[in-house]
């Protein structure tokens, strides 16, 4: 079976747990800016204003995974119930906001989706990441978190028995009194929010040390809890005057959310470094 949706942005695919007993959904993760297509995900009467809909608002739209058609349970939703086949994230502000990651804590119990807004989602401030828990028996939210800051995007995560790691980019310090105090230069970061919603540590990544303070961006491309329960993060940090690009592993403690990462930039020896000889 084939579906189309149109005028929207597919961002994640996530496929049901085959260890699952129950029938779990496929989930379709992405936004939309379209009134017809938010209706018809939505239902009728869940926002007077679709009608006049401009701004893009994410949403989380279950499937059977076997047919592709709208996934029917009696928790989720019935046929005269158009509004719970899907949970749209709808920030304060009508503004636009996009679902980039989602993952699902190891006992099956919670999904987490990551994202970025324009709006609010959590908070006074307009603007930021965020990440949202859902319980995966009910499908109702369970709490919201914003990361607020200058450009800052949430834009992947990971989780273990008692929290959500996600992570992704800012041009704000994030450990200043204020979110919105501009950063020196772009960064990465990781935040911690417990399985309750309290938020435990925010830390940045910052590797412009590197090349005798050459400015850098890092980019957020993987972020993985281990068995062991470190927190992994892969990411690119490159260079903006020269054009070079490097890849960086690190390991977090995921009490602290602390690395190693600044005492390697000051001595590069701690590095385990690679080059095209060695991989080869």
């Amino acid at each position: 079976r084939q579906m189309c949706i149109r005028d929207s942005i597919a961002t994640v695919l996530h496929p049901p747990s085959p260890s699952s007993a129950a029938k779990q959904p496929l989930l379709v993760i992405g936004s939309t800016n379209a009134p017809d297509v938010a209706k018809s995900l939505f239902g009728q009467n869940t926002n007077p204003k679709l009608d006049d809909q401009t701004d893009w608002d994410a949403y989380i739209l279950f499937l059977d995974a076997d047919t592709g058609a709208i996934f029917r349970d009696p928790v989720v939703g019935n046929e005269t119930d158009t509004q719970r086949h899907a949970i749209r994230i709808n920030s304060i502000g009508d503004a636009d906001d996009f679902i980039n990651g989602a993952c699902i804590s190891p006992d099956q119990r919670y999904l987490y989706v990551v994202g970025t807004t324009q709006g609010i989602i959590q908070g006074i401030h307009k603007g930021g990441a965020f990440v949202i828990q859902y319980d995966m028996s009910t499908w109702e939210m369970q709490w919201q978190y914003q990361q607020t800051g200058i450009l800052t995007e949430g834009l992947a995560c990971t989780a273990d028995a008692d929290a959500v790691y996600f992570a992704g980019s800012t041009e704000s310090d994030l450990k200043a009194s204020s979110p919105l105090q501009p950063a020196f230069t772009p960064d990465a970061f990781v935040t911690k929010v417990t399985t309750s919603g309290q938020h435990a540590w925010t830390e940045t990544l910052d590797t412009t040390d590197l090349d005798n303070e050459d400015l850098r961006r890092e980019i957020i491309v993987g972020l993985q809890v281990t068995a062991m329960g470190r927190v992994l993060v892969l990411m690119n940090s490159m260079n903006l005057e020269k054009g070079s690009n490097d890849i960086f592993l690190l390991d977090l403690d995921p009490s602290t959310g602390l690395s190693n990462l600044d005492e390697a930039l000051e001595n590069p020896s701690h590095f385990s470094t690679f080059s095209s000889q060695s991989l080869a």
